[in-house]
């Protein structure tokens, strides 16, 4: 039988260093807020979550981890000089790009809603390089459009270009 250790950070809490989740070294679930995520022992990602007014580590395989994805259309410069340190992804583009659209079309979805949609778009496009393609040019021109519009203080839209 193994021996219980005291946790980090709850000296009175325990375990035993079989464990799966983060407890396993010795992190305690009643040491963070709710929704804290972490990896555990077993490469998976665990949240805390309450139970039976206790708080304790929850394995959440629905959370996916965001990767970095290369863009879908590169430019031809390779000057890295003349293009800018802070360029959006097309992931961000995109995103804005179909969140505007379906923020305009309908007042009834919430934008956790509308998110979650676009996000689900962005898989399926993912497949479809010929499909990604053809949207991300209509994301890129948005988008190109969009940054020459500044939104004043009274909530009127107007073109900074000349």
């Amino acid at each position: 039988m193994s021996m219980k250790k005291s946790c980090i950070n709850m000296p009175n809490m325990f375990y035993t260093g079989n464990e799966k989740s983060p407890l396993h070294y010795g992190l305690s679930a009643e040491g963070y807020d709710i929704n804290i995520a972490m990896e555990g022992h077993d490469k998976n990602i665990w949240v805390v979550d309450v139970k039976n007014n206790k708080k304790v580590w929850i394995r959440k395989d629905s959370i996916i981890k965001i990767e970095k994805e290369e863009p879908v259309i590169k430019d031809d410069t390779n000057d890295k000089d003349i293009k800018e340190k802070n360029n959006p992804t097309d992931y961000n583009i995109y995103i804005k790009y179909r969140l505007n659209i379906l923020k305009n079309e309908s007042k009834d979805n919430t934008n956790k809603t509308n998110f979650d949609l676009v996000r689900a778009e962005w898989q399926d496009l993912k497949k479809d390089p010929k499909k990604m393609k053809e949207n991300m040019v209509e994301a890129k021109k948005w988008f190109e459009k969009s940054k020459d519009v500044v939104i004043s203080k009274k909530g009127r839209a107007k073109s900074i270009k000349n």
